[in-house]
């Protein structure tokens, strides 16, 4: 898809801006420069505390340039950024269209990312940030052979299960079950899912879900199992074929799963990991029950 041609650039005047902000974020740095001052202070703690003070190395940065430009104001008051953005694809570069900002970037690690945000944009700064960056952090991650993933990640004994399935399929249902157990959640909402010396692990990224903010796992922990997700009357395991796992993990894996330029990339990934790992299906009732089905 070629992205829309937009008119005049009226980039304003430079004024007070925050120091450079660093976020460290699956091992990758990530720096963002030219917040207007204040600014910086209006995201969310979760992504606060990825922040690196002092960078050895910054592997990408994003550089803001504040607009007026009428065409980013949304014609309504938003209420999901993330169902508001449109993603454009080329065989070298991601251009995002959304409420209040436009973003471009090259597929290359290490390429600078273009953000332009309106100058009314303050009260959802956050989102906008947050946004870009899942994009950033998605397609990083394919570079170096993982997957972003739409998922629950449960931990027991140092060991994560991964569970995912389409939204309402039970991820946040399932992760507060296992909370109320005593097993630990990465997150209820998007993992990174990676090769490590010995096999897959899952990495924690700072996104949110509704569980997000009690998260206790800061470190990567090793891959055990994937479950794709279905509500029934009983808990069972079945069995899920090679072919279908690539296809459903696929449907879990957002902003790569829609560039047809990335799309063999994308699925060399998934069948490396449902060879290694393998995928199940999960039918399972709202009781703590599934538990003893997956660990």
């Amino acid at each position: 898809m070629v992205a829309p041609a937009a008119g005049p650039s009226v980039i304003l005047p430079t004024g007070e801006f925050e120091h450079d902000l660093c976020l460290v974020l699956a091992g990758r740095r990530f720096s963002v420069l030219g917040i207007p001052l204040g600014w910086q202070k209006l995201l969310p703690e979760r992504l606060l505390a990825c922040k690196e003070e002092k960078a050895p190395r910054t592997d990408r940065v994003i550089e803001i340039q504040m607009s007026s430009k009428s065409h980013l104001r949304p014609l309504s008051e938003p209420h999901d950024l993330n169902e508001t953005s449109r993603l454009y694809f080329s065989t070298e570069e991601v251009n995002i269209a959304s409420d209040w900002c436009e973003a471009r970037f090259k597929i290359a690690l290490n390429s600078p990312v273009r953000l332009m945000v309106h100058v009314e944009a303050s009260p959802w700064f956050a989102d906008v940030l947050e946004n870009v960056l899942r994009v950033l952090v998605a397609y990083d991650v394919v570079q170096r052979g993982g997957v972003m993933l739409h998922c629950a990640a449960i931990v027991k004994n140092g060991q994560a299960v991964v569970l995912f399935g389409h939204s309402g399929a039970g991820k946040s249902t399932t992760s507060a079950l296992a909370l109320e157990n005593g097993y630990a959640v990465v997150s209820d909402d998007i993992n990174i899912i990676e090769p490590c010396e010995d096999g897959w692990q899952v990495t924690p990224v700072p996104f949110s879900g509704s569980l997000n903010a009690v998260s206790d796992v800061h470190h990567p922990v090793r891959l055990r199992s994937l479950y794709r997700l279905h509500q029934a009357e009983e808990d069972r395991v079945k069995q899920c074929s090679a072919a279908r796992a690539v296809s459903l993990l696929a449907g879990s894996a957002p902003f790569i799963n829609q560039d047809s330029y990335r799309t063999g990339q994308l699925i060399d990934i998934l069948s490396a990991l449902s060879m290694q790992i393998g995928v199940q299906d999960l039918y399972f009732t709202n009781s703590r029950h599934f538990l003893q089905h997956v660990f």
